[in-house]
């Protein structure tokens, strides 16, 4: 059974004998005889396992090869903002429901911006995670001060030292 499977989803191996198929159009057999054998009706399915942002993203690629994908950077940006405009008006309703689904839209559809410029979201938001945690523990190293010293400091203070923290990790500089 495996075996003829394996044959059957790619012919570009076992039956392509001018060894001249595209890429494209391996991937389009490989969705045409996988299509054949499931029961589904679905078009497309994800594994639940998946952590949701690479999800996001690879349902992105698969919807491209049904054509059922935006081909823009620009036109899928707009609609992120759109879908960021709709967050904010669902602010106003105090809907945690409501709230969550527009920030999964909006998540969704920046994982888009991000295939159709070819990067990697989830390698991406680890940077700026690591990036973040930096800057704010370089904040706190500017201060001078004990962390529950820093905790308590003002928002005004606490963005002075985030820039300087910023500019010292842009600039390569060591704040004594």
């Amino acid at each position: 059974h495996l075996s003829t499977k394996m044959i059957d989803r790619h012919p570009h191996v076992f039956k392509n004998k001018d060894g001249k198929m595209t890429a494209h159009g391996v991937l389009n057999t490989w969705e045409a005889e996988k299509s054949k054998k499931q029961n589904s009706p679905k078009i497309f399915e994800m594994p639940r396992n998946f952590p949701s942002l690479l999800a996001a993203y690879k349902i992105g690629k698969k919807s491209r090869t049904i054509h059922f994908d935006w081909y823009k950077v620009d036109d899928v940006f707009k609609h992120f903002l759109s879908e960021v405009k709709e967050l904010k008006d669902t602010l106003k309703k105090h809907d945690k429901a409501h709230q969550a689904e527009e920030v999964g839209d909006a998540l969704f559809t920046l994982a888009q911006v991000a295939r159709l410029l070819d990067i990697d979201p989830e390698k991406a938001l680890r940077q700026a995670n690591r990036k973040i945690v930096g800057r704010i523990n370089e904040a706190y190293k500017i201060s001078k001060l004990s962390w529950t010293e820093f905790a308590k400091l003002k928002i005004t203070e606490k963005d002075k030292l985030w820039v300087k923290a910023k500019l010292a990790r842009k600039n390569k500089v060591k704040i004594p």
